[in-house]
Order: structure tokens, then sequence, then C-alpha cells
């Protein structure tokens, strides 16, 4: 299975409400980026970083030759630039999308969605009728590329939008994937200070951390 799969990390975006680029932020002494790559690399060997307009030089000094950097073609403003991108550029069929900003990536959800995305158009992790997960889902990357260009040419833009397009989108409900992780932590976006602040203090907290301290 994992040999079909690639994985995008969509890393383009401007950061406003951080004030800093979310992807170099630290956790654990490593940048997420960093963090997201190496748990992807279990279960993928084609992964990708989408950056966008950024300089790809920060990038590759912090993830050598584990991910290929590429730009954004299409300049949305919007994630559905970058992963319209992606799918245009991945080696598998199959396309697992995830954002930068999630610190706590879990690959074992990730090997989860592909195998219901397969023979589907997408796997998406949903709350309810009116919230789901697009950047912490499998896509089928030719069907996808097509319905996010159909939504374009619509003038629709955001991976709703994409979504809405897809022929066979596979919806999965959230509490299937608290066997990986009960408290969901690899769908916690850190989007502000404030968020971060609050990982950074409950990191401090941590018996990990206490236990790291007092071994030094």
């Amino acid at each position: 299975m994992e040999s079909k799969l690639s994985v995008a990390i969509l890393a383009g975006g401007k950061s406003q409400r951080m004030g800093t680029d979310k992807a170099l932020l630290q956790y654990n002494g490593l940048p997420f980026i960093k963090i997201i790559v190496e748990e992807m690399k279990t279960i993928a060997s084609d992964i990708a970083v989408v950056v966008g307009k950024k300089s790809k030089t920060e990038f590759r000094a912090i993830l050598g030759d584990n991910a290929e950097l590429i730009a954004d073609d299409f300049e949305l403003d919007n994630p559905m630039g970058g992963m319209l991108t992606a799918f245009g550029w991945m080696k598998n069929l199959y396309v697992a999308m995830l954002a930068c900003d999630c610190p706590f990536p879990n690959s074992n959800a990730v090997k989860f969605l592909f195998a219901q995305a397969i023979g589907h158009s997408a796997a998406i992790p949903v709350w309810d009728e009116s919230k789901v997960e697009p950047l912490c889902a499998v896509y089928n990357a030719v069907e996808s590329r097509k319905a996010g260009l159909e939504a374009l040419k619509a003038g629709q833009i955001g991976c709703r939008h994409l979504i809405s397009h897809l022929r066979d989108p596979r919806y999965v409900d959230i509490s299937s994937l608290r066997v990986f992780d009960k408290d969901l932590a690899f769908l916690k976006n850190i989007n502000s200070k404030e968020d971060y602040d609050s990982l950074l203090k409950s990191f401090k907290n941590s018996a990990w951390c206490r236990r790291s301290s007092s071994s030094n």
C-alpha cells in the first residue's frame, strides 16, 4: 500500500495571523515541516512540500533530500492552488494532502484514509455535514485535479468547491479516526500566536519534558 501513496504538504501560505512562517515554527526542538515529513517518510517515499513563492533555501536546509520542493503554479492565495499543483506533480495516483501547521501528524490515520480512498475520488474526514477536513485527506490525484480545474473555471476558489466537483468522495466519520488518537491531535492546526503559546505551554508542562529536563 505504501508504495502507491504520495504525500503533499502545503506550506505556501502567508501565515498572516501568526506573523511568521508556520511551517518553520518549532515543537520539541524541530520545525513543524520536519516533524511532518519525518512521520510521512514511514509510509511514503514520494513526498513534496508546496512552498508557493517562498525561497526553497531554508526548506532545503531543514529537509535535505527527504522531500521535493515545488512552487505553486496557480497563485490563488488559497490552499486550492497548492492542491492543484501537487495533484499534477506527484508520482502516484493517490495523494495524502496535509497542512504544514499541524505538528502532530499521524501516519496510521493517513494509511487508514488511503485504504478508504481506494476506488473513490477521495477519503475526507467529516465532523458533520457542514465541517470537513480537506487538508488531512487522501485524494485521487487525476480526478481531484480535474475537479479543481472545473471549480476554477466556474470561478469557485476553495477546498470545499474542489470537493463539490468530485465524482465520488468518500466521507469518513471523524469517530473512526479516534482509534489512532483519541484526542485527534493530528487535526489540530496552530493558526495564531495564542495557539502556539498554548502548544509550547502544554509541552513545557508535559511529563516527557519534565523527564527530559531532569535527566540533563
